[in-house]
């Protein structure tokens, strides 16, 4: 807007360069951009300044101002300067923009504190700069953003607070709370809740996007906590973190152990994992273990940390880890799987319900001192810790306690146990020596407690030298004892070990009864030569005599082999319920039927087929290719044949897979399916291709081996742990967990997973971070470079690196059919997948890649080549092709605001196509000397591109930016095509031929010389193409245009040096611009812009060349000189002692303030039909007419003779007429008494025009 000295005004029409607009533009990662920020327009608001009292209100300055608010909703502005802004008290917009500005939203006390929150809606906005927000006020809805830089938000009142900090290391200060949610945003944030924070009733802290590691709690600890002593508050009892879902509760009990006070929550810390929070994240905290609690429903990622934690599950149906350190870990009600982790003396509690309780899940992991106890109902208890030292006996202690119910208790570890099964019929099976690695145990104490139980000797770890295990309390009429006749039973031929197939092993002489006191001692000698007898087993206080088989051999001789059937004996003890006579195979090819209760059936050698029916039966198939089929009720089938089939049937079922050959052979293929019901399926050691099927359910399917599997979880919340070379998943409907465990036993890359259904949100991936991840210790590992989520083609991948050295990703994980815009942190344990430095980087191949964005912003690197289909998705995204870009690429931008493609390479003439780019609001054309994507700086590239009509979205805008090209590095831009679309484009250092579109579009060069005699511009149609120069366009560097220069341009803008919009800006920009005929067409209109020039950026301008066309000229602060052509011009000087020269044409001369000169050089410049305009005339200005030769009938100059209102009487003389403000000047050179000279006067104040007025 120009504002005249009469008061009067008028805006000026510029759709690029000045108008009130917010360019929100950016380059290429690291890239030298120009930023274009938010102009100051003409927009009047409501506030007004004090500069240390109340005064009337104003417009702000660019000074550092105090502006105060009323009562009233209010929009207050500070422009520049660093201000103080109080909206007092009102529905405010309160805006800092630039500097380090304070912003108080509220302000009157009576409003604030503990006063009820009352309904009102405030706004703050810090925009650039170290501002300060202070939330004085009880509003129920006040909004806080911080902006770049430095912040700090304060509240300080109870009312509802949702704050983003924005880009900066920013201070969140809590001394009153109500409702908040803090974004903390980019940079390392800390919220601060003081010694004396107030949190009102109700109250809660939302923290959204807290960055483990680079975040900080700040809690004052000395002044909340009662009798506290400075050691850690977790173990003290102070403090605890709560898994709530995904997110992490913070919450404080002030006297602990004392009855005054409970445990409250602090913060909600959304997607953050309670494990990850270490004692850099909660200051000042000492080191030491975690109070962890779960949530009465279904926990499902509950993770301890690597210290000793304390973790409650809670009701529900829980799955705690408790990773490394000695930790304590209580289920609670519900069916729970506990897991020990890695390391340390760990206490599992099953407490109620059908928990599982783990310790070393794999066998291979050594822990310290454990403690497993299953509580009421059936359990299952695994012990599988090994200490691997092959040959020595050591290992782990372990007290385990099945409690009541039916429980499952495999005993697989190389330390010491004693075991109490508890009442119920249980299942044990248990380990010894492996007979090929050599490992020993140490002896096991088992107490079977009442129950018709069973002990099992397992297969690949039954004793070769001992240990001697001893059963307390054996019942021969209630109890039993099976082998694994298949592995146990083995010899050595001189070469590879060979199972036997034993069908009377007390008569071949592989197993004895021998007397020791009152106990019976059984022994084995494996190969059957009757000279290697071992202690294996001893039963205390039964004599042999009382023994009538052992695992299905009779003493006696031979084997039991007959049918089960609804006559068979039953048995019973103490009230238990009846259980059938076990049933075991020899060598041939059987078929065993059980009944309706429980039944215990092994095939041994041959071919076998083992049906369950109802009951809670146990069915061990041996070698061979067997069909063990559980049918009803909660069943346990062991598999190690070549080709089983493993059927659970209905019920809750257990079903492994062992081989009984050692690995077994790759041609090997089993299934296991549970059927419907929660069953736990598992395979180890083995090189056969192995099928999983959970069925309906929620399902435990655990993958050990080096073949190929596939797992059909089916319907149900299932959890699938893989720890082999490579599974297919179809996980099916429910809420899925799946986990990869370090496999020893392989390469990285050979390591991975498919799932050709995941659900993202739904189903979530364990990460076991420590287990393969190196130097890990906290933190979001996709933060920290070791993992990495991309888009392949339809799948989504996820990459690791073991070391997070980002530079050898190998495939993980590969999710079928997904699109990466869908995943969440809730897919990865609360981790953010799309977080720096990696996650959100997309790598093509060198095929015709499809490749799909996430919902923030990606990255893709497209230099491979091929014909590209890539969408962004959400987010601002950025599309590098380097020198790969072709019109049979697409690229969708999709729903960001700046999305870009990036060119770094030689174009030497490239048409896009209608669908080669949508969406897209950026093109980024890069040097030679760039190296962030692999070009060396001696390179030099020059481009030429040609848009199609399409590329631009209607009235959309595509920034063509080259500004960082080099003296040498040329570019061609042709957007002829474009009708309904604009561009605007950046120029560089080398010689531009830019041609516009059909609407108008901006051509912008900045400084150093960007614009010169090799540029030519083409703006095509529209109504105002502009050229925008900012930069030293004067002296050495002025500009005379060509005559094809500047084609259909209908204006220039010349940018102040003061404005950033564009870059840095400058100290003082000054432009001296002589103009071509052949730049404005004939009767067309050229408006030349320099209104905004400070006074120390001086516009001179000639366009006295043109001819047919005209110009509107706007000078700015400075002295200015305007010289216009032979049509009808207008020139406004503004500011500053202006020196204007119409030339030919009725011109309109408006001076402005100062001390301004109007020239003319010939009479005719300002004819009687073609008369001048001089406008706002003042007593300070002079009518230049001293280069005109004021009597033509002579020789030489004359100068001219002022004669007043008087009439002509000879050549030379000047004449005035008029009154009041409005005058006529003029002159006659000739003597005919006709004025040659004519020109029009209108003065900004009435006065008498005299020769004073004029330069003669």
């Amino acid at each position: 807007m120009l504002r005249y000295r009469n008061g009067s005004t008028q805006e000026l029409e510029s759709a690029w360069f000045s108008r009130n607009a917010t360019w929100l533009c950016r380059n290429l990662p690291q890239c030298t951009p120009i930023c274009v920020a938010s102009a100051i327009g003409a927009a009047r608001y409501l506030h007004r300044i004090v500069p240390g009292e109340f005064s009337m209100p104003t417009e702000p300055t660019l000074m550092d101002d105090n502006i105060y608010g009323t009562e009233a909703a209010e929009i207050l502005h500070g422009l520049a300067g660093n201000d103080y802004i109080s909206g007092y008290h009102g529905a405010d917009q309160l805006y800092g923009d630039e500097g380090n500005d304070t912003l108080q939203l509220g302000g009157n006390g009576m409003y604030a504190g503990m006063t009820a929150v009352f309904a009102m809606t405030m706004f703050a906005d810090g925009g650039t700069g170290n501002d300060t927000i202070d939330i004085f006020t009880n509003a129920s809805s006040s909004t806080a953003i911080g902006g770049d830089g430095d912040d700090i938000v304060r509240l300080r009142g109870v009312g509802g607070v949702t704050a983003n900090g924005g880009i900066g290391n920013d201070l969140f200060d809590v001394q009153q709370v109500g409702i908040a949610v803090f974004t903390l945003g980019a940079g390392n944030d800390t919220v601060n809740l003081s010694s004396n924070t107030y949190f009102a009733p109700g109250s809660s802290i939302t923290i959204t996007d807290y960055v483990q590691g680079e975040d900080r709690l700040s809690l004052n600890l000395n002044s909340w906590l009662i009798s506290w002593d400075g050691s850690s508050p977790f173990t003290g009892g102070y403090l605890r973190l709560v898994q709530s879902g995904a997110d992490t509760l913070v919450q404080m009990d002030r006297d602990a152990a004392g009855t005054s006070h409970s445990f409250t929550t602090l913060v909600r810390l959304q997607n953050v994992q309670a494990s990850s929070i270490t004692d850099v994240d909660l200051y000042p905290v000492a080191g030491g273990g975690r109070f962890i609690y779960g949530t009465t429903g279904n926990d499902t990622l509950l993770y301890g940390t690597a210290n000793d934690d304390t973790m409650y599950a809670l009701a529900g149906n829980d799955s705690v880890d408790g990773a490394a350190g000695s930790d304590t870990i209580y289920g609670g009600d519900g069916n729970d799987y506990l897991s020990g982790g890695g390391g340390g003396s760990d206490r599992l509690y099953g407490e109620t319900g059908n928990d599982m309780l783990v310790v070393g899940l794999n066998g291979y992991r050594a822990v310290d001192n454990v403690i497993l106890d299953g509580g009421a109902d059936d359990d299952y208890l695994y012990f599988g810790a090994n200490t691997v030292v092959f040959g020595e006996t050591r290992g782990p202690s372990a007290t385990i306690t099945g409690g009541t119910g039916n429980d499952q208790i495999v005993l697989l570890g190389s330390g010491p146990a004693t075991v109490d099964a508890g009442a119920g019929n249980d299942v044990l099976i248990v380990g010894g020596t492996d007979y090929y690695s050599g490992v020993v145990p140490n002896p096991y104490t088992i107490t079977l407690g009442a129950g018709a139980d069973t002990v099992a000797l397992s297969g690949t770890y039954t004793t070769i030298s001992g240990p001697l295990h001893t059963i307390t309390d054996f019942n021969p009429l209630e109890d039993r004892i099976a082998l694994d006749s298949a592995m146990i039973f083995l010899t050595r031929p001189g070469g590879p070990i060979v199972p036997i197939n034993v069908a009377n092993a007390f008569a071949q002489g592989f197993l004895r009864l021998t007397a020791s006191g009152n106990d019976t001692i059984v022994q084995l000698d494996r190969d059957g030569g009757g000279n290697q007898w071992n202690d294996f087993l001893r039963l205390q206080n039964v004599a042999p005599s009382a023994i009538t088989e052992i695992g299905g051999y009779r003493v006696s001789g031979g084997t039991i082999d007959y049918m089960l059937t609804a006559s068979s004996p039953l048995f019973s003890s103490l009230g238990n319920a009846p259980v059938r006579v076990p049933l075991r195979g020899g060598g041939g090819n059987d078929t065993f039927t059980g009944t309706g209760g429980m039944d215990s059936l092994s095939g041994e050698g041959g071919n076998d087929t083992l049906l369950g029916l109802g009951g809670n039966d146990y069915l061990v198939g041996g070698f061979g290719d067997n069909r063990l089929e559980g049918g009803e009720d909660n069943d346990t089938l062991m598999g190690g044949g070549s080709h089983d089939l493993l059927y659970g049937g209905n019920g809750n079922d257990i079903i492994t897979y062992s081989p009984v050959l050692p690995y077994g052979t790759p041609t090997d293929t089993v299934l296991l399916d549970g059927g419907d019901g929660d069953d736990q399926l598992s395979s180890s050691s083995t090189n056969a291709t192995v099928t999983f099927v959970g069925g309906a359910g929620n399902d435990i399917i655990t993958v050990d081996g080096f073949g190929t599997v596939t797992v059909d979880a089916g319907i149900g919340n299932d959890r699938v742990t893989m720890s082999n070379s490579f599974t297919t998943m179809t996980l099916g409907a429910g809420a899925d967990i799946v986990g990869m465990r370090f496999y020893t036993f392989t390469t990285p890359l050979e390591q991975r997973m498919i799932v050709t259904d995941w659900q993202a949100g739904v189903d979530t991936l364990m990460l076991y971070r420590s287990e393969w991840m190196t130097g890990y210790t906290s933190g979001n590992p996709f933060a920290l470079g070791y993992m990495w989520l991309l888009q392949d083609g339809a799948d989504v991948v996820l990459r690791r690196d073991y070391n997070g050295g980002g530079d050898q990703y190998y495939e993980m994980a590969r999710f079928q059919n997904t699109s990466i815009s869908s995943f969440t942190a809730a897919d990865f344990e609360g981790f953010n997948p799309f977080v720096a430095p990696m996650i959100t980087s997309v790598m093509g191949g060198a095929g015709n890649d499809f490749l799909s964005g996430s919902t923030l912003a990606n990255v893709f690197d497209l230099r491979q080549g091929g014909d590209d289909r890539v969408s962004g998705g959400g987010g601002d995204d950025g599309f590098f092709f380097g020198t790969a870009f072709t019109a049979a690429d697409t690229v969708i931008g999709g729903e960001g605001t700046l999305d870009q493609i990036g060119l770094q390479g030689n174009y030497g003439g490239l048409t896009l196509g209608e669908a080669s780019m949508t969406g897209v609001e950026m093109l980024v054309f890069l040097p030679g000397n760039d190296t962030r994507f692999g070009a060396g700086s001696a390179d030099s590239y020059s481009y030429n591109l040609t848009t199609a009509n399409g590329n631009v979205g209607a009235n959309e805008t595509l920034r063509v930016t080259f500004n960082t090209l080099r003296v040498g590095e040329n570019m061609t831009f042709n957007g002829a095509a474009e009708t309904d679309g604009s561009f605007l484009t950046f120029g560089g250092l080398g010689n531009d031929v830019l041609t516009g579109g059909q609407q108008s579009d901006g051509f912008f060069f900045g400084a150093g010389g960007r614009f010169g005699a090799g540029d030519r511009l083409d703006g095509q149609g529209g109504t105002l193409d502009q050229l925008g120069l900012q930069g030293l366009y004067s002296g050495a560097s002025a500009i005379v245009f060509g005559a094809s220069q500047l084609t259909s341009v209908e204006m220039i803008v010349l940018i102040s040096g003061g404005d950033t919009r564009f870059g840095s800006g400058g100290l003082g920009y000054s432009y001296d611009l002589t103009m071509h005929d052949g730049n404005v067409a004939a009767g067309a209109q050229m408006q030349i812009q320099g209104n905004v020039l400070r006074a120390d950026e001086m516009l001179i301008f000639n366009g006295s060349a043109e001819t047919d066309g005209r110009f509107i000229v706007y000078g700015g602060a400075a002295h200015d000189a305007l010289i216009g052509g032979a049509g009808a011009d207008t020139l406004v000087g503004g500011a500053g002692s202006d020196t204007l020269r119409g030339g030919l044409g009725a011109d309109v001369l408006r001076g402005g303030e100062g001390n301004n000169l109007y020239d003319y050089e010939s009479v005719l410049d300002s004819r009687a039909g073609s008369m001048d305009q001089i406008l706002e005339f003042s007593m300070d200005d002079r009518i230049d007419l001293s280069t005109i030769d004021a009597d033509a009938n002579l020789s030489g100059e004359q100068a001219f003779a002022f004669i007043g209102s008087a009439a002509f009487s000879a050549a030379g003389q000047v004449r005035v007429t008029g009154s009041g403000a409005n005058w006529t000047v003029q002159a006659d050179v000739n003597g005919d008494g006709v004025a040659d000279l004519v020109i029009a006067v209108t003065q900004a104040s009435p006065f008498a025009l005299s020769g004073s007025d004029f330069i003669l």
